[in-house]
């Protein structure tokens, strides 16, 4: 399932860094827009918004997806919202602040130099942080669910199994250090691999993105058990 905001103070959110130093790292999740994006929302980032502490954003802006880096640099994928329409988008980073921004698996833009070693913040859906008290921004009118965050730059061959719907979990297991499904169940929405669980503030559920997960998969992870054999945690 997935997580829903109005476009208000609807969030999902904890203010922990996974990772401190600059560094290679990759965002990712399903979003489902209910406007043309023509304001700028946040569906799902780590870091802070302001450009003292970087931080990578997934957004809408000018009808358009696109990856904010730092609050200072962005990427326009150009590929229109579509109100009510689920996409799928990953933007990686790498240490010297080159920026990929992928669109359902397509490599839609691309930029270099930009700030990409978050300081502050956090992680958020649904709403993009800007301090760490926590203060929220520019708030996600739609749905968000299955969000990583990989302390690598993925491949375009990783991406292309996210966007066909493949669980997070099984693409480059060893550097997701994030992932949330947002089931929408229970509160706080849990992460399996480190346990940096998302506060919920109004987020209601919402239903699926296309995955290519079974069916018996889905349940096993919104209970909180690995599909894998491996034993996840009781919700």
């Amino acid at each position: 399932m997935s997580r829903h905001g109005n476009g208000t103070p609807d969030v999902c959110y904890n203010i922990v860094l996974p990772m401190g130093s600059a560094a290679d790292f990759s965002i990712g999740c399903w979003a489902r827009c209910d406007n043309t994006g023509s304001a700028e929302q946040i569906c799902f980032g780590y870091g802070k918004t302001a450009a003292t502490a970087a931080g990578a954003f997934l957004e809408t802006l000018g009808g358009t997806w696109q990856a904010l880096s730092g609050g200072i640099g962005r990427d326009n994928s150009t590929v229109a919202v579509v109100p009510f329409q689920w996409v799928h988008l990953v933007a990686t980073f790498t240490a010297a602040g080159a920026s990929t921004l992928y669109v359902n698996g397509v490599n839609k833009a691309s930029s270099a130099g930009k700030a990409n070693s978050p300081s502050a913040g956090g992680i958020s859906a649904l709403a993009g942080v800007s301090a760490t008290t926590p203060t929220f921004s520019l708030y996600f009118p739609g749905s968000v669910a299955k969000c990583g965050i990989w302390s690598m730059v993925l491949a375009g061959s990783d991406v292309t199994n996210l966007s066909g719907g493949s669980n997070p979990l099984t693409v480059q297991s060893g550097n997701l250090v994030f992932y949330c499904p947002l089931c929408g169940i229970t509160v706080p929405e849990s992460d399996p691999v480190k346990h940096n669980d998302l506060t919920v503030t109004g987020a209601t559920r919402s239903d699926n993105p296309p995955l290519a997960f079974s069916d018996c998969e889905v349940y096993l992870e919104e209970v909180g058990m690995s599909f894998t054999g491996s034993p996840g945690r009781w919700w």
